[in-house]
């Protein structure tokens, strides 16, 4: 399957989502869905806004980009759009228009929202092998950053090469977390400050690229390991290994979840999930 024939088929699944709610057209304006729909196109300007600088509308026979003077030129020299089966709407950057359908429904209502959400979830092949190289980039970024650090280091510099690992890959860190030595038990999202590294790190990474997120953790201890943290790093080893053994095809996600509970509580950590 190319990159045309996946969205081909979810331009089918939207398709009997029209039908399902008697709908002419479908607004799409998260950046999420937007890089779903397209296959990979990031409409993010903002990085931290959930609507991206352009939208698009499906209808059963078009796909519409609705974008600004601004945005259109590079969209054109650059993502292809045209070559995959989506027509251009234009206005000016000063007077942002929206589609005006008389049936149209949109991913800014919760139900519509929800059901495109089930969409997402359910990867096609060409999709899980970008999370696949995804997933060996975002640990490539994390194994770069960790053995960096060194003592001395601030945890944003160390934070900033983190950031610097994604950004190299093609990606981006939405969420970068670091943590040095008494901060790593003391705090469950240890946002990074100017403390500088002793002996313990943590950093902690999701990367995004193309609309998908790969989450991912990376410890470093300077000399000898204290026999507690050794011990920590036993049970979360096979609590990992345990939910990976549990996660199979034809599983539900109450099944693993159950088995990810039981692992916790076999390692004396009941309740820690």
């Amino acid at each position: 399957m190319n990159r045309l024939e996946e969205i081909n088929a979810k331009h089918d699944l939207l398709r009997g989502l029209l039908a399902e709610h008697e709908a002419d057209a479908l607004w799409l304006a998260h950046s999420r869905n937007v890089a779903w729909i397209t296959a990979g196109a990031d409409s993010s300007i903002p990085a931290d806004s959930d609507n991206g600088v352009y939208s698009i509308l499906i209808t059963p026979e078009k796909r519409i980009v609705y974008t600004d003077n601004i945005e259109i030129t590079r969209l054109r020299a650059e993502e292809g759009l045209e070559s995959l089966g989506f027509e251009f709407y234009e206005f000016p950057w000063y007077a942002k228009e929206q589609p005006t359908v008389a049936h149209l429904i949109s991913d800014s209502i919760a139900i519509i929202e929800a059901q495109l959400q089930q969409f997402r979830l359910v990867l096609t092949p060409d999709e899980q092998e970008r999370y696949r190289i995804l997933g060996r980039d975002a640990a490539a970024a994390l194994d770069e950053a960790i053995r960096a650090v060194r003592p001395g280091d601030t945890e944003f510099e160390m934070a900033a090469r983190l950031d610097a690992a994604c950004r190299a890959r093609g990606g981006l860190a939405t969420v970068n977390l670091v943590a040095t030595d008494e901060r790593i038990s003391q705090f469950r999202h240890p946002l990074a400050t100017f403390k500088r590294l002793d002996k313990y790190a943590m950093i902690v990474v999701c990367m995004r690229r193309g609309g998908m997120v790969v989450a991912g953790t990376r410890l470093a201890y300077m000399g000898q390991m204290p026999e507690e943290i050794a011990e920590k790093a036993r049970k979360v080893a096979f609590i990992d290994a345990s939910v990976i053994t549990a996660t199979r095809p034809g599983r539900t996600h109450s099944e693993v979840m159950a088995d990810l509970e039981a692992a916790y509580a076999a390692q004396g950590e009941d309740g820690q999930w």
